[in-house]
């Protein structure tokens, strides 16, 4: 169950890691823009960031499932292999997905307007 927290922490470290920055430089300077590519690029990140989430979180609920129904035979079943097959399945599939998607939504939008961003997060 551990394992699973520490992978759902370094998750939650970088989804807040992929705003902050842009908004504490945007905090300093007085033209709060953000380009398109950069938009787009933010974008693709949350997206894959929240797929992972929401894998990490089922791979966790199954987990804790099998910890409370079965505890006797939990070692048998949620071994360390299960573990980390579970956690990279989770980071490759939640990329994979929003990225796969992102490139497929993305280019086909119709911007009108300008190629900037006057905040610093593409919501």
């Amino acid at each position: 169950m551990y394992f699973f927290l520490v992978n759902l922490s370094c998750l939650e470290v970088c989804y807040t890691s992929n705003i902050v920055p842009m908004m504490l430089v945007d905090l300093l300077r007085s033209n709060r823009v953000i380009s398109m590519a950069g938009c787009v690029m933010q974008l693709c990140f949350s997206g894959a960031l929240g797929s992972t989430e929401c894998c990490l979180l089922a791979a966790t609920s199954y987990d804790c499932y099998l910890a409370i129904c079965q505890p006797l035979h939990y070692p048998t079943l949620m071994h360390g292999t299960i573990c980390v097959g579970l956690v990279i399945g989770s980071w490759v599939s939640g990329f994979t997905v929003a990225a796969a998607f992102q490139a497929a939504m993305v280019p086909s939008l119709t911007f009108c307007g300008g190629n900037e961003i006057n905040h610093f997060f593409c919501d």
